[in-house]
């Protein structure tokens, strides 16, 4: 009964981030954009939203992976100084990132924040949802509406598969991608 307690004050406090957030303008051109992915932690998933991060066109500084919790099974070697890992000290009584790791990624001025991690959590959400991206994109759930511009329901090739063909269709464009079909 706590932990359903615990879990809907999380929601309620990653909606309220939600509500409140500061969008940023898009800047400059597609291969100029900053992009964060919050990474899943099972590794078939992982497998997949590392080739997503390789389909964006983008080099791994502008690219910003974030690992919910502090263990990764596989990094590969493009972007091993640029995972955040958010450690559990990091992290308040709901699990969510404290205010200055919040303040510290948002002020990364992200362009597009991506959400692959399942399953859905109020973590992601607050990251996601509340941050300042001009293109908030998540995996679908039904609580997961309010915190997303974009919803991709994982298709049978996977959830990174999926998210990067709605992406990459997007016209005008949001990211470089190399072929993803």
């Amino acid at each position: 009964m706590l932990d359903g307690l615990l879990d809907r004050l999380a929601l309620a406090t990653a909606l309220r981030a939600a509500r409140r957030r500061q969008v940023l303008a898009w800047r400059g051109g597609v291969a100029s954009r900053r992009v964060q992915v919050i990474l899943p932690q099972e590794d078939a998933a992982l497998h997949d939203a590392w080739m997503f991060v390789r389909w964006l066109d983008l080099p791994p500084e502008q690219v910003t992976p974030i690992a919910l919790s502090g263990t990764l099974s596989y990094v590969p070697d493009a972007y091993a100084g640029h995972v955040r890992r958010i450690e559990a000290a990091e992290k308040n009584r709901l699990g969510l990132p404290r205010k200055a790791v919040l303040e510290r990624l948002w002020g990364e001025r992200p362009d597009v924040a991506v959400d692959l991690s399942q399953p859905f959590s109020a973590a992601g959400a607050l990251l996601v949802g509340g941050g300042p991206a001009a293109l908030r994109v998540g995996l679908y759930d039904v609580r997961a509406e309010p915190f997303y511009d974009l919803l991709v329901a994982p298709g049978a090739d996977g959830a990174a598969d999926a998210v990067g063909r709605y992406l990459a269709a997007l016209n005008p464009p949001a990211l470089p991608f190399v072929d993803v079909v």
